[in-house]
C-alpha cells in the first residue's frame, strides 16, 4: 500500500508538468509560461533570428519550426531631402521609404516621407529595450546615412508603417508587411512584436503609462507586458502646392501733367479734391478746374474736370473768342505742358452752361433762356456761343442763351476745354487663403470640397478629421428619403460607392448632434440632455440644401447593428429600441472627407457630456441579459465560462444566487483526462476529493449528487454535456482508516513491525443512465465550478 500511495504521488507532478507545457487550462498554468516568456525576452540572447530556420526548444521539450520571413528589397532609387520619394525608395538616411503622405497648414500642402531605419541597424534583430532612457541613448548613438535626427516613429506616424493608410502594393496585409520588413522576432514559437514610439519615450511616465506600444503585424496597439523592441525614423516633408493665389490688378500707366498756374476760380466749388480716389462731383480738380462728371468702377474712377476761368491768358479772365483754326491753335498752347485738354462734346456742353449760368453742373433740364450768365463766359452775359468737338476736331457749336445748336463751323465762338482725368489704383499683390471648397481651411459651415457642410472636427491643425453631411437631396428626391433601417444602410452605400464618392455611413448619435447643434440658434442641453433653442439658424444660399427635412435619422451604432436607433430632431436627442418595422428618414455623413487645415480649436458644446448620452424614453424595450453575460440563469442554459448550468441554489436573502456550472466535454474520452484519482481512468489509485483542485482549471470542483441526479434525468443535458453511461463521483465521500500488519508473523513484535495505518477512500457516486447513487471508490469525475450572483446579474 506505500507503494501504491507513492506511484500516486509521482503521476501528480506529471500531471502537474503537461498542464504547465501546454497551458491548456487553469491560471497557475497560464502564469507559468508568461513567467518563463518574461524571463526570456528580458536577455537579448534569448531572441532568435527572424530569418533563420532554426528550433526553438520549450521546457517540456518539444520543436518548433520557425517559417522563413520574406525580406523586402529596397529600391535602387535614391531619394534625397528635397527631390520627391516613392513608397520603397531608399531614403537619404540609407533606410526605407515605407509612408508618403499630405499635410495641410493654411498657407500649403506639403508631402511627408517616413524613412525606416534598414534592417539589422543594431545586429540581426531589433532590440529589446526596457527602459526610454536607454531608447534615448540608442536613438542618440545611431547616425545611419550620416543623419543625426533619428527617432521612434510616433503613435500618428506607426499608423502608415504597414497600415491601412499606407500599405505597400507588394502587401496584402499588415502581417506580410512587417515580416518583410523584419518588424518582429520569434521566441519559444511566440512572435515578439511590440515597439517603442516616440511619446512612450519621450514624455514622463505619468503621462505616458497609459499608451500602448504598437504592433506592426497587427497595425495596432499592443499592451502585452514584454520587452519592447526599437526601429528608428526620419521624417521631412516637401512643399507640394500652395494654398494661397496671388491677385495681381490690372495697372494704367499715369501720365504727370504739367498745367499752367492755377488761377483763382470764382465759381461755387465747394473743396479741392486732394485724393483722386475719392473726387466728387463740384470740387475743385487737380488743375483748379471745376469737376463736372464722375464715373467710378471696381477698376478705374474717370473724372470730367472744366478748365479754370482765364485758362487763355486773357487780361478779364474770359474765355477767348476764336475761329475753329484758333480753337485748334489755343488748345495746343493750352496743351504745351501735356495736359491732355479738348473740346467738349455735346454731352458736357450742357454741365459747362449750367455752371456758367450758376447752378449745379447735373442740373435737369435744358441750359437756355438765361439771362444771368457769368461774366467771364461768353460775351459777358451775353452771346455764348462754344465750340463743341470731339478731340481737337471742331464740330459745331451752341448757343447757352437759347440752347440752339449748329454745324456751322464759320466765324467764330468761345471755348472753354475740358480733359478726361482717369484713376487707376496702384498695382497691389494680396495673398488670400483658398476656400474650404477649394481645398483651404475649413470650419464649421462651410461647404467641403467634396461638396458637404462641414458640421464637426476633431484634431490639430495639419491632421484635422473633419464630419461632413450630405445634402438633403443625396436619395434623388427633394428631401431626405423615408426608409427603414436596412434599406438605410443600402442606400447610404451605393451613395458612397457610386454617386459621390468618399467614406459615407450612417452617422453616430455624437456627428448627429453636431449636424443639429450647428442649425439650433442658441442651443442649449438641459439636466436630461434634450435640446432647448429658440429658432433655426437663418441659413446661407450654400447651406440651405443641408437643412433638416424629416423628424428623425437613423443612427449607426457598431454595437447594436441589428437594433433601431433613432435621431428625434424635437428634442435633439437620440433613442434606442424603437420599432424596427418604422420608417425614419435617413442622412448620410462622411468622416474624413480630406486631411489638413482646420480650425484652431475644437468644436464646443454648451452642456458637457450631452455630445455623447443617450436618452431612454418609452420606446425603450429592456434586453434581458443572457446567463453568460452573467446575467439570470436556468438550468441548461451556456454559463458564462463556457459551461452548462446544472444547479441553481437560492439563498435567504433576495439577489443571492448560486449557480453550478458544469465543463462540456470537448470529446467523448474527456473524462479519462486530468480527472480525479478515483476515476476509472487511473486504476488503482484512490481519490481523496482534494487533489482535483486546479487540474482542471476553473471546473475543478466536485458536483452534488443532487445535480448529478438532474442531469441523469436528463438526456438533453446528458448529450450536450457528453457524459458518459457511467457513473460519476459526486461531492459527497468519506474517509475511512484501516490497520494492516503482517497475520503470517512470528511473534508479537514482527506482528507490530508490519502494522500501518492506511486511509481508505470511498464516494457517492450516480448512474448516468438511472440516476441511481451507490457508495464507490473508483468513478468517473466531470468537474464544475460554483459562482454567486448576489444582485450581481444583469
Amino acid at each position: 500500500m506505500k507503494n501504491r500511495i507513492a506511484s500516486g504521488l509521482g503521476l501528480v507532478v506529471g500531471v502537474a508538468l503537461l498542464v504547465s507545457a501546454c497551458g491548456s487550462n487553469g491560471s497557475s498554468s497560464t502564469e507559468g509560461s508568461t513567467r518563463t516568456k518574461n524571463a526570456a525576452l528580458d536577455s537579448p540572447t534569448t531572441l532568435v533570428d527572424s530569418t533563420s530556420t532554426a528550433a526553438a526548444t520549450t521546457s517540456t521539450s518539444t520543436t518548433t519550426t520557425v517559417a522563413t520571413q520574406a525580406t523586402v528589397p529596397m529600391s535602387a532609387t535614391v531619394c534625397t531631402d528635397t527631390s520627391e520619394c516613392e513608397i520603397g525608395n531608399t531614403g537619404p538616411g540609407g533606410g526605407m521609404v515605407v509612408a508618403k503622405y499630405e499635410v495641410r497648414n493654411a498657407e500649403a500642402v506639403n508631402n511627408l516621407y517616413i524613412e525606416l531605419a534598414p534592417r539589422g541597424w543594431d545586429g540581426k534583430n531589433d532590440p529589446p529595450i526596457g527602459m526610454p532612457f536607454d531608447v534615448r541613448a540608442k536613438l542618440a548613438s545611431y547616425k545611419g546615412g550620416g543623419r543625426s535626427d533619428w527617432r521612434a516613429p510616433s503613435l500618428s506616424e506607426v499608423q502608415y508603417i504597414c497600415g491601412p493608410m499606407s500599405m505597400p502594393p507588394q502587401f496584402t496585409d499588415s502581417r506580410s508587411c512587417a515580416d518583410a520588413l523584419g518588424l518582429f522576432a520569434w521566441f519559444d514559437g511566440r512572435e515578439y512584436r511590440g515597439y517603442w514610439t516616440n511619446e512612450k519615450a519621450t514624455l514622463p511616465s505619468s503621462s505616458s503609462k497609459n499608451l500602448p506600444f504598437w504592433n506592426f503585424s497587427i497595425a495596432g496597439p499592443d499592451n502585452s507586458r514584454v520587452t519592447p523592441m526599437l526601429r528608428p525614423v526620419r521624417v521631412w516633408t516637401t512643399p507640394k502646392v500652395s494654398l494661397t493665389t496671388v491677385a495681381t490688378t490690372p495697372t494704367t500707366t499715369t501720365t504727370t501733367v504739367v498745367l499752367p498756374p492755377v488761377v483763382a476760380w470764382p465759381g461755387s466749388a465747394t473743396s479741392t479734391c486732394s485724393d483722386l480716389a475719392k473726387c466728387e462731383l463740384g470740387q475743385r480738380g487737380p488743375a483748379g478746374g471745376l469737376i463736372i462728371n464722375v464715373q467710378r468702377s471696381s477698376a478705374e474712377s474717370v473724372y470730367v474736370e472744366m478748365a479754370p476761368d482765364g485758362w487763355a491768358g486773357t487780361p478779364d479772365k474770359r474765355d477767348p473768342l476764336v475761329d475753329t483754326a484758333g480753337a485748334v491753335r489755343a488748345l495746343a498752347t493750352f496743351n504745351a505742358g501735356g495736359g491732355q485738354w479738348t473740346l467738349p462734346s455735346p454731352t458736357y456742353i450742357g454741365s459747362i452752361c449750367h455752371i456758367a449760368a450758376g447752378r449745379a453742373p447735373d442740373s435737369s433740364g435744358a441750359c437756355t433762356d438765361n439771362g444771368r450768365i457769368a461774366p467771364t463766359f461768353g460775351a459777358g452775359g451775353r452771346d455764348a456761343w462754344y465750340w463743341t468737338g470731339q478731340g481737337t476736331d471742331v464740330g459745331g457749336r451752341t448757343d447757352f442763351v437759347s440752347g440752339k445748336s449748329q454745324g456751322d463751323l464759320s466765324g467764330g465762338a468761345f471755348l472753354r476745354p475740358i480733359r478726361l482725368v482717369r484713376f487707376v489704383p496702384p498695382t497691389t499683390t494680396t495673398t488670400s487663403p483658398l476656400s474650404c471648397a477649394d481645398g483651404g481651411v475649413c470650419k464649421i459651415g462651410d461647404k467641403s470640397p467634396t461638396g458637404g457642410l462641414i458640421v464637426d472636427f476633431s484634431g490639430a491643425p495639419g491632421t484635422m478629421t473633419y464630419t461632413e453631411l450630405a445634402p438633403k437631396t443625396w436619395g434623388g428626391g427633394t428631401t431626405d428619403p423615408g426608409l427603414s433601417k436596412q434599406e438605410a444602410a443600402r442606400a447610404v452605400a451605393l451613395y458612397s460607392d457610386t454617386v459621390n464618392k468618399g467614406r459615407w455611413t450612417l452617422p453616430t448619435d455624437r456627428q448627429m448632434r453636431a449636424a443639429f447643434a450647428f442649425f439650433a440658434e442658441n442651443l442649449t442641453f438641459g439636466p436630461d440632455c434634450r435640446a432647448v433653442f429658440s429658432s433655426w439658424r437663418a441659413l446661407t444660399i450654400d447651406q440651405q440644401p443641408f437643412a433638416f427635412g424629416g423628424l428623425a435619422y437613423w443612427l449607426a451604432n457598431p454595437t447594436r447593428e441589428a437594433k433601431a436607433d433613432n435621431f428625434q430632431i424635437a428634442t435633439g436627442a437620440a433613442y434606442y429600441d424603437v420599432d424596427a418595422a418604422m420608417r425614419y428618414n435617413v442622412r448620410p455623413f462622411a468622416v474624413q472627407p480630406y486631411r489638413g487645415g482646420g480650425n484652431p480649436t475644437p468644436a464646443a458644446w454648451s452642456t458637457p457630456q450631452c455630445e455623447r448620452q443617450t436618452i431612454p424614453t418609452t420606446t425603450t424595450t429592456t434586453v434581458r441579459v443572457p446567463c453568460a453575460g452573467r446575467g439570470v440563469c436556468s438550468i441548461g442554459d451556456v454559463g458564462p465560462h463556457g459551461g452548462i448550468i446544472i444547479g441553481v441554489e437560492f439563498g435567504k436573502v433576495r439577489g443571492d444566487i448560486t449557480y453550478t456550472e458544469m465543463r462540456i466535454a470537448p470529446n467523448p474520452n474527456f473524462d479519462c483526462q486530468f480527472t480525479g484519482f478515483g476515476s476509472r481512468c487511473l486504476p488503482g489509485q484512490y481519490d481523496d476529493f482534494m487533489r482535483t483542485i486546479g487540474l482542471t482549471g476553473v471546473f475543478d470542483s466536485y458536483p452534488t449528487e443532487r445535480e448529478l441526479s438532474i442531469v441523469a434525468r436528463s438526456p438533453d443535458l446528458k448529450q450536450r454535456l457528453r457524459m458518459r453511461n457511467d457513473w460519476y463521483f459526486s461531492s459527497t465521500y468519506r474517509v475511512s482508516k484501516t490497520v494492516t500488519g503482517d497475520v503470517n508473523a512470528e511473534g508479537i513484535g514482527d506482528l507490530l513491525q508490519s502494522l500501518e495505518v492506511n486511509d481508505q477512500t470511498t464516494g457517492i457516486a450516480v448512474h448516468m443512465p438511472t440516476g441511481q447513487a451507490k457508495e464507490f471508490n473508483t468513478a468517473f469525475f466531470r468537474g464544475v465550478n460554483r459562482w454567486k450572483c448576489q444582485f450581481g446579474c444583469k
